[in-house]
């Protein structure tokens, strides 16, 4: 496929993984794909804000290369100005009802139960703009996230972890984003991410964060500035870097912040709001 600086690929998901979209199964158990970059491709991303579909998985990076780099010669991916990397959004529409704790949504969105259970909405228009929830059953401090007959498919109708502050109405709009980390490593080695900025939003997922490497070595982070989204409630890890059962990893010259919740309740803030994990 004709790539350079003259006709560059739209996506930095077409380098990482050789296919215009992400393949469905993780990268480590993917056939190496021969147009994704390789062993001692350098890889530039120009400037611009570049949306990447969550995994639902904390330890599968959405931008996970498929193919490992070797010593001397890592893939190399390096921005070139502002390059910003936020979660996709999969779904969106206008709320018909809700209630303190569900809403429910449009006719469009799917008939399959728990389709989006452990997903989030947020109202980013009309009667209770700016809030976020994570679809899940009402649970206590301690407990997993109860996913399970959180979605209803017949009638469209999202559960919710907490009750909205102000309740949305039909005047409001939504958008659903699938949870998971964005960028990182997963079971492939001498891979450089250097220079983005990795925005969290709403793909937090509990117990990981959006940078990710795991099973992974010879992985260098560095010059990323790593936002965190300030949360109303979690259970489980937030982090801006997760490293996990890798060795040789350099994170150096980074900016990371944000990795906190909002909850005043100190009885609902959990362990490791952290900047980086091991």
């Amino acid at each position: 496929a004709q790539n350079d600086s003259s006709h560059p690929w739209r996506t930095i998901g077409r380098a990482a993984w050789g296919l215009p979209i992400r393949p469905s199964t993780a990268p480590r158990g993917s056939a190496t794909v021969p147009e994704a970059a390789q062993a001692g491709d350098l890889v530039f991303v120009q400037s611009g804000v570049y949306y990447v579909p969550g995994t639902g998985i904390r330890s599968e990076p959405s931008l996970s290369p498929v193919n490992s780099g070797s010593n001397g010669a890592p893939i190399t991916f390096w921005a070139q100005g502002e390059v910003v990397i936020r979660p996709e959004v999969f779904h969106s529409g206008t709320v018909r009802s809700a209630a303190s704790g569900s809403i429910q949504l449009a006719e469009a969105a799917s008939a399959q139960n728990d389709a989006y259970a452990g997903w989030y909405i947020r109202i980013v228009s009309g009667m209770g703009a700016g809030q976020s929830r994570y679809i899940s059953l009402p649970q206590y401090r301690g407990e997993q996230n109860i996913r399970e007959g959180s979605y209803n498919g017949g009638t469209r109708t999202a559960q919710l972890q907490q009750p909205w502050v102000i309740t949305p109405n039909s005047t409001s709009l939504y958008e659903l984003t699938k949870p998971g980390p964005l960028i990182g490593s997963i079971g492939k080695d001498y891979i450089v991410w250097n220079g983005f900025r990795v925005v969290e939003g709403d793909s937090y997922h509990a117990d990981t964060g959006p940078v990710v490497v795991w099973d992974a070595h010879h992985v260098t982070l560095e010059n990323l500035e790593i936002i965190g989204t300030l949360l109303p409630m979690h259970f489980d890890n937030h982090n801006g870097i997760r490293i996990n059962n890798s060795d040789y990893t350099v994170v150096r010259n980074n900016i990371i912040h944000g990795f906190n919740v909002l909850d005043p309740n100190p009885d609902n803030k959990p362990q490791n709001s952290d900047a980086i994990i091991t």
